[in-house]
């Protein structure tokens, strides 16, 4: 962006500081008048000729050659049918040479017209799902349907909790107890974050705990996770600009200012999916390689600003934890580019997986990798608790975070003691200590780390890097930050050889 540009979207960023979400009439003239300046500029330099996604809706896909075979005279099931991915994907299995396709969904829309038949059902409605599964008996599963809306998931936490976990259980036990050969569960890659209190990433999270549970009581079943990354024509956040537009309402952009956001198609999506089925066996955890093209959340605003036309301006906000948005993700969450120079890792966390263990299949569009080292029979008695349970609201929301927080301390005790490393080192060089409520905002994930490298009884050894951070992170103003950065201090130096 020019020099200009710049001026004006600080101009704006500054208006907005002391505004709601209702400016008032005066304050509104001048947003209004600031986003006009900002949009002719954009329009001047031809930024806004296109659809800021349009590179990656042109983008092609490859299908394997053994999508066919194990599709082929089967009778497949689409959970999610009615759904924007739901419909692309059973739009392509029409010409896949099925025996049936059957489509599952709470609503009703266009798309079932691939379809043999559909069944109009809630997925979280035990009984219902079970009669559907009786009669149909698919050989393969795509089990889309979920709550995808973050802030949804927070307004309505029993309906999600439901939908992305009981839901995801239900059709993992129904699918093994009737035959199934192929399972491919749609998740999302919000599930590569460390650790997060928030009802949309945590149902999703345990509900791939779900799938590899379901893995190893059933290895005759291939299992496969798929996560998505911000399908751009299914976006949340561009129909909320639409219907701000419509409604005359500020657009609302969260800062900061110059935030970016990769994507992919829907088609990339469904590939993914296929392709996945083809490769999968063991719930390994499939996400796409193409994660390089980057567009801006601000020019997507006053590309749609200016084809849909009105007055409305742009407002920067902050995100809000209880619309659904992570504020920041950890730092550690992710290596990285000096020490990925590929990228290819941002479907994974550091936990997760180490670029040894990665399986990259690039004329795919596809990496991936096997699901983490866990406590199987501790974390299936946590959802099976979270299945059953009669807590509602905010009581279960906080049941939700409590049962992941300790499935995940196994999860992180149990990684490779140098991904744990790399965790905690990759976030203190990040800038982990550099924003003043960043230590608290990443409390619960810090503490999971503390806790994971000191419940095996290493100490920093003779590391560098590793005693920096601890440095680093021992000189906090909050205790509980500092305090275990010095004893972890006081054995590395215990371990040092005397000097003469």
């Amino acid at each position: 962006m020019r020099a200009k540009d710049l001026d004006l979207i600080a101009a704006l960023v500054a208006e907005g500081a002391d505004v709601g979400r209702t400016p008032s009439a005066e304050q509104r003239e001048r947003l209004t008048y600031l986003t006009d300046c900002l949009q002719k500029q954009a329009v001047q330099a031809g930024r806004l000729d296109e659809h800021p996604c349009a590179g990656i809706l042109r983008r092609k896909t490859t299908i394997a050659p053994e999508v066919d075979h194990y599709l082929r005279n089967r009778r497949v099931m689409v959970t999610g049918s009615a759904g924007e991915i739901g419909g692309h994907l059973c739009r392509e299995l029409a010409h896949r040479g099925l025996a049936e396709l059957v489509g599952v969904d709470c609503l009703s829309t266009p798309a079932e017209a691939n379809c043999t038949r559909t069944h109009e059902v809630d997925i979280s409605d035990r009984a219902a799902l079970d009669a559907v599964w009786r009669r149909e008996k698919p050989e393969v599963v795509f089990h889309l349907a979920a709550i995808r809306d973050p802030g949804g998931a927070e307004r309505s936490i029993d309906r999600s909790v439901r939908s992305n976990l009981v839901g995801t259980h239900q059709v993992c036990t129904l699918a093994a107890r009737y035959g199934a050969e192929r399972v491919i569960y749609a998740s999302s890659g919000k599930c590569r974050l460390l650790y997060e209190e928030r009802v949309y990433p945590a149902s999703k999270q345990l509900a791939e705990f779900s799938v590899r549970l379901s893995a190893l009581d059933h290895p005759e079943v291939s299992w496969s996770c798929v996560r998505f990354h911000h399908v751009v024509d299914n976006s949340i956040v561009e129909r909320r600009f639409r219907e701000q537009l419509l409604a005359d309402e500020p657009l609302t952009v969260h800062l900061p200012a110059d935030k970016t956001q990769h994507g992919q198609s829907a088609a990339e999506a469904v590939a993914m999916l296929l392709n996945a089925g083809a490769l999968g066996a063991d719930a390994e955890i499939f996400g796409s390689s193409r994660q390089t093209d980057y567009f801006s959340i601000l020019t997507l605003a006053l590309y749609l600003r200016k084809i849909l036309g009105g007055s409305a301006p742009i407002l920067f906000t902050n995100p809000q934890r209880r619309e659904g948005y992570h504020l920041a993700e950890f730092p550690g969450a992710r290596r990285p580019k000096s020490a990925d120079p590929e990228s290819r890792t941002h479907s994974f966390n550091t936990l997760e997986t180490d670029l040894e263990t990665l399986e990259p299949r690039l004329e795919l569009q596809l990496v991936y990798t096997r699901f983490p080292d866990f406590d199987a029979a501790a974390t299936r008695q946590a959802i099976d608790r979270l299945c059953t349970t009669e807590l509602r609201g905010t009581a279960l929301r906080d049941a939700l975070f409590g049962e992941l927080k300790e499935v995940s301390r196994e999860v992180y005790r149990r990684a490779p003691w140098s991904r744990r490393r790399e965790a905690l080192v990759f976030a203190v060089a990040q800038g982990l200590l550099a924003q003043p409520d960043s230590v608290a905002q990443h409390r619960a994930t810090l503490e999971l780390l503390y806790d994971s490298l000191e419940a095996v009884g290493r100490s920093p050894g003779r590391d560098p890097e590793l005693r920096a951070a601890y440095q680093s992170l021992s000189q906090a103003a909050e205790d509980w930050v500092a305090c275990p950065a010095q004893r972890a201090l006081v054995v590395f130096d215990a371990e040092q050889p005397a000097t003469s």
